[in-house]
């Protein structure tokens, strides 16, 4: 059997809902001669009435489930049924300020890092004076900080003073050595790990609290019900900290069915949208194709891996 007959072969076996659908759209529409009106496109206007209809229902899948946490702009959203969602921040002040220490190296690397050893340019010269004015003067307020002890405190003081002699290093002498850097990088480590386990315990501590309260309302029925949905960058996507811990508290691996990574979606309201996407979506997917997970891989998945699989390749070996 030739390409052309397989392709349309399977087409035609496993793709027949999709092909009569799209028939009974087309159907409907006159053959045109020239170009369609803009704005008057029966296709446009059958699409954006479809995209309406599924926001509707999406809306309605997310007021009928329930329970749901989600972890968005640093803080919980508790969603129960007959309840207003309540959002509580879990992100301490102590938090913060950990981490924007641990920026400090990290801060300077970028301005630096790149940077051919010698000469530094005027604009990097007064990119460092810039940076090391900001260094001074948030080391002023160190001490009026939330650190919670003696040794954290002198944590950033160190971290700080070491980013102010490379800076200041650079300065004096126009130039960049890179073993200077790579001592200094190599310093920060040890004070950056200490900073990271603080921060995150810190807000861990209080999302473990919150989650403690709000799981001890719940009835068994709802517990087995409860969702989580994390808001994060696409960066933290893999072991993101606050889904190991809903993770740990679910008894579960990870992402999955009862816990959704949101990538880049950092509002309340499109949080929502994304649970209510994966709830209607898993639907649609028990119902034309017999899987639940069908409709959260590409549609067109399993065609595409099936037609490369009847192409020729020998011109890239």
């Amino acid at each position: 059997m030739h390409s052309s007959q397989k392709t349309t072969h399977y087409l035609s076996k496993q793709f027949f809902l999709t092909s009569v659908l799209t028939c009974l759209c087309a159907f409907g529409v006159q053959a045109q001669h020239g170009k369609i009106t803009e704005g008057k496109d029966p296709f446009t206007k059958m699409n954006s009435f479809f995209r309406k209809s599924y926001a509707k229902t999406r809306q309605k899948l997310i007021e009928q489930h329930a329970p749901v946490i989600a972890f968005v702009n640093g803080g919980l959203l508790f969603v129960r049924k007959g309840a207003k969602p309540r959002w509580e921040n879990i992100t301490p002040a102590l938090y913060t300020e950990l981490k924007t220490v641990s920026h400090v190296p990290l801060a300077l690397y970028v301005i630096l890092g790149l940077e051919k050893e010698g000469i530094l340019s005027t604009g990097k010269l007064q990119e460092l004076k810039d940076f090391m004015g900001l260094m001074t003067a948030a080391r002023k307020t160190l001490k009026k900080r939330s650190f919670v002890n003696t040794q954290q405190l002198q944590d950033q003081f160190t971290q700080i003073d070491l980013g102010l002699a490379l800076a200041d290093k650079c300065l004096r002498t126009n130039k960049l050595i890179h073993s200077e850097l790579q001592e200094f990088l190599k310093k920060s480590q040890p004070l950056i790990q200490r900073n990271v386990l603080a921060a995150i315990a810190a807000q861990i501590d209080v999302a473990h609290t919150f989650t403690k309260e709000f799981y001890s309302t719940l009835d068994n029925q709802e517990k087995k019900q409860l969702m989580v949905l994390v808001s994060g960058p696409k960066a933290a996507r893999k072991d993101h900290a606050i889904t190991q811990y809903f993770a740990k508290a679910l008894n579960v691996k990870g992402e999955g069915a009862r816990i959704l990574y949101t990538e880049s979606v950092f509002s309340r309201k499109g949080v929502l949208n994304i649970l209510g996407t994966f709830l209607l979506d898993t639907q649609v997917g028990i119902s034309f194709f017999n899987d639940k997970w069908r409709m959260h891989r590409d549609l067109l998945s399993d065609a595409g891996r099936y037609y490369i699989s009847t192409l020729s390749f020998e011109d890239f070996r």
